[in-house]
């Protein structure tokens, strides 16, 4: 018998009318007649069990190349949730978004060499496609199902196998492991797609996994300079153009031990800067084999191309502190010059007397050929002792007016 109004307790309220509480009756747990609590219109539905803290722990995985910069432009675009100066807030973030928004806001922030880059670092091969098909192909990785770490072939097995089929570059690995080369049979599931992070402690680069013979750097030397390379952008052009033989790198310094700079691979028409300068005391014997008795012979002399790419054609600049004039530099003063210069005042009342205004006025006087065989044609070195400026020197200087 159902209990009666009175024994209930609440005074009648359910059978006078009033309906709020008799719903909330409904909803008070019964264990004896198996009546579970239904959730009221207010509050939100239970949250449907879904795979997020794993999601969210291979999204870390997946993106740990990108930059937290990177994450915050994903997670503007997506237009949910806070920022969050930390990597792992950001990925949690997103791990709560469904998988095709969070694919479709990829397509259209993470351009696609930082998308092969993850692909690379996942070991998964890069699909051909659109920047929103490797989105959504990135996002089926997410979403598949954990597997446990995958056997791969030892390091010496795989390399042997590549080098039987004839894949002497990484452009043609990862062809063949997207299935690009008619003839080869497809690579076995036990070796990976990137090699690099397979076998990350063997690892010693592609030429030696590959088994790629390059030529000597001496043979590979002769043939470049042949080509009277100038700049590194004129090899990288050659190289684009399909010229290059396929025993001789591309980026040599990265294969070559014995490599000593490119202007020893390119040879004397390369102007570029060399790695290192030749030492101040090896640059001041040479100028001073060459014969050359003055700055404008030093000049010449470099204008006529003798100069070696390892010698500045600026040594005051160069050397910096060890620099202590031309006179010292070469050895002897200029040619026709005396063996002592003017006194620095009667050299400051001559060049006053010219009425130069600058230090580019003095260059061209003493370009000219109007500079006497006593007066220095850098006085600011000659005078170091006192030397105060160029203004106070010329008489510029508003104090002398």
């Amino acid at each position: 018998m159902p209990a009666s109004v009175a024994d209930r307790g609440d005074g009648g309220r359910a059978s006078a009318g009033h309906p709020e509480d008799a719903a909330a009756d409904l909803r008070l747990p019964c264990p004896a007649m198996g009546f579970k609590r239904r959730p009221a219109r207010h509050e939100p539905p239970p949250a449907i069990a879904t795979d997020e803290p794993t999601r969210s722990k291979r999204l870390q995985q997946l993106f740990r190349p990108l930059r937290v910069r990177e994450l915050h432009q994903v997670r503007e675009a997506t237009g949910e949730g806070p920022l969050h100066p930390r990597k792992r807030e950001l990925v949690a973030t997103l791990a709560r978004l469904p998988p095709k928004k969070l694919a479709v806001v990829l397509a259209r922030t993470v351009d696609r060499p930082t998308m092969e880059l993850l692909f690379e670092r996942a070991g998964e091969t890069i699909p051909r496609g659109s920047r929103a098909v490797l989105a959504a192909r990135l996002m089926e990785i997410v979403e598949r199902p954990a597997r446990g770490r995958k056997r791969w072939r030892p390091f010496d097995e795989a390399s042997a196998l590549a080098k039987r089929l004839g894949i002497r570059t990484s452009i043609r690995w990862h062809a063949w492991h997207r299935g690009e080369l008619p003839g080869v049979p497809p690579p076995p599931p036990d070796v990976p797609v990137s090699p690099t992070s397979a076998y990350r402690e063997q690892w010693n680069g592609w030429p030696d996994f590959l088994g790629k013979e390059w030529r000597s750097l001496a043979e590979a030397r002769v043939l470049v300079r042949a080509q009277d390379f100038r700049s590194i952008a004129e090899w990288n052009a050659w190289c684009a153009a399909g010229n290059r033989p396929p025993d001789i790198p591309a980026d040599p310094p990265t294969v070559y031990r014995d490599w000593k700079g490119w202007h020893d691979f390119f040879g004397p028409p390369y102007r570029g800067r060399p790695e290192s300068w030749r030492s101040y005391a090896a640059t001041k014997a040479l100028a001073r084999k060459e014969g050359l008795r003055s700055q404008q012979d030093w000049q010449t002399w470099c204008a006529a191309g003798k100069r070696p790419i390892d010698v500045p054609a600026n040594p005051r600049r160069t050397y910096g502190s060890e620099w202590k004039g031309w006179q010292q530099f070469l050895g002897t003063p200029p040619t026709g010059g005396p063996t002592r210069w003017r006194p620095y005042r009667r050299a400051r009342a001559l060049a006053r007397k010219q009425g130069l205004r600058s230090a580019r006025e003095w260059r061209a006087w003493v370009a000219a050929g109007n500079r006497p065989d006593d007066i220095p044609a850098r006085p600011d070195e000659t005078y170091r002792d006192d030397w105060e400026s160029w203004p106070e020197f010329l008489g510029t200087r508003r104090d002398e007016t």
